[in-house]
């Protein structure tokens, strides 16, 4: 049988791509004032919770984004990098926790399929990947909700959720004009937005870390697409992803059958 450490691996590799969504939070309207024809990002300072709420109504916009991520959850760093396509749900993703090496997520026709750093491959029956499918397995469902709400359109709509974001002010992220929203949140406030699957799971690190709040920032440029998203919860999670090549094709191919072990036959049961 794998070991239980397996399954850690893949939840950290789909949840650290939706740590921000997962654990976003807030918004509401500062000063009104005019908006400048000469400055777009002008209107986005002076109208918070009107400009958010146009950024939250044009997600079927963003069909697709590279994306790039670094920080700590859980005290272990964490650097990542990859690109998702929404509609249908592919995603071709590399992400580093700690020394371990690098773990890839590749979702491609309603499976998921992970491939361990070497060091974690000695238990998998001569493979290198994981399967995980949408047909054998409840966990599917899970993983695929996180990374849906990786789409920074629908952290948008999370900002909008508790009423309390500020703009900071305009900031350049990647080379593109954006405005800076930040806004802060009680843990309970924050849990509302996590799958309630995971809910328990999220609430026991926050207590075990001794979280109170939590602080989510997001960049959003002129027309209304978030460049940077940013969440910050005491000691247990600083993370920071930057987005990308909006509506690019992805391609994402499911690899070799004969080098991939089906999860749902290693451990009997996983459905349930």
């Amino acid at each position: 049988m794998l070991p239980h450490k397996l399954l850690t691996t893949i939840a950290v590799a789909a949840l650290a791509t939706g740590a921000v969504a997962g654990c976003a939070t807030t918004t509401t309207s500062t000063h009104p004032a005019a908006a400048s024809q000469q400055n777009p990002l002008t209107q986005l300072v002076s109208d918070v919770t009107g400009s958010l709420q146009k950024a939250a109504s044009s997600t079927g916009t963003v069909t697709s984004v590279d994306l790039s991520m670094t920080g700590t959850s859980g005290g272990v760093r964490i650097t990542g990098t990859g690109a998702i396509a929404f509609q249908p749900l592919k995603a071709d993703l590399n992400v580093v926790a700690g020394t371990t090496g690098t773990t890839t997520v590749r979702i491609v026709d309603s499976v998921i399929y992970v491939k361990l750093p070497a060091a974690q491959q000695s238990r998998m029956m001569g493979k290198t990947w994981l399967k995980l499918s949408a047909a054998s397995s409840s966990l599917f469902g899970s993983a695929s909700r996180q990374l849906q709400d990786v789409n920074p359109v629908d952290q948008v709509k999370t900002l909008l959720a508790s009423g309390s974001a500020v703009a900071v002010g305009q900031e350049t992220i990647n080379g593109v004009p954006t405005v800076h929203y930040r806004a802060t949140t009680s843990v309970d406030t924050a849990l509302k937005q996590v799958d309630p699957k995971l809910r328990d799971l999220v609430k026991s690190a926050y207590d075990k870390a001794g979280v109170k709040e939590i602080t989510t920032e997001i960049w959003i440029d002129a027309q209304y697409r978030p460049h940077r998203a940013h969440v910050l919860a005491g000691t247990l999670t600083d993370l920071t992803v930057d987005y990308r090549d909006f509506n690019k094709p992805v391609t994402v191919s499911a690899p070799p059958a004969n080098d991939t072990l089906d999860l749902s036959h290693a451990l009997p049961g996983l459905g349930a």
